[in-house]
């Protein structure tokens, strides 16, 4: 993880990632390792 920005930004990233739906990677019918990197981005006005 990188830098913490904080003011509950932290929270909501990890709150709103972990909600999230992911299916298994998979070649060939089989189930593979995988990595994934989900970019989060905050607009403060």
């Amino acid at each position: 993880m990188l830098g913490k920005i904080g003011f509950g930004c932290d929270e909501a990233a990890i709150n709103a990632i972990m909600k999230s739906k992911f299916s298994p990677g998979l070649k060939n019918g089989n189930p593979v390792k995988t990595q994934i990197v989900i970019p989060v981005f905050f607009k403060i006005n």
